[in-house]
C-alpha cells in the first residue's frame, strides 16, 4: 500500500480497519473489493 497512499491516507484507512475489520487493513481490503464486486452485480 506505501506505493499507491500517502503517509495521510494510509493512517485513516487504519483508523477505519481498526474501528470495522479488527484492526487488518487487508481483511479491510477484501471487504472493500468483495462489498463493491457485490454492489457491481460481479460474483464476489
Amino acid at each position: 500500500m506505501n506505493r499507491f497512499t500517502s503517509a495521510d491516507i494510509k493512517d485513516k484507512i487504519k483508523a477505519h480497519a481498526e474501528k470495522h475489520d479488527g484492526g487488518s487493513v487487508n481483511g479491510f481490503i477484501q471487504r472493500a473489493i468483495r462489498e463493491t464486486m457485490e454492489r457491481d452485480g460481479g460474483n464476489a
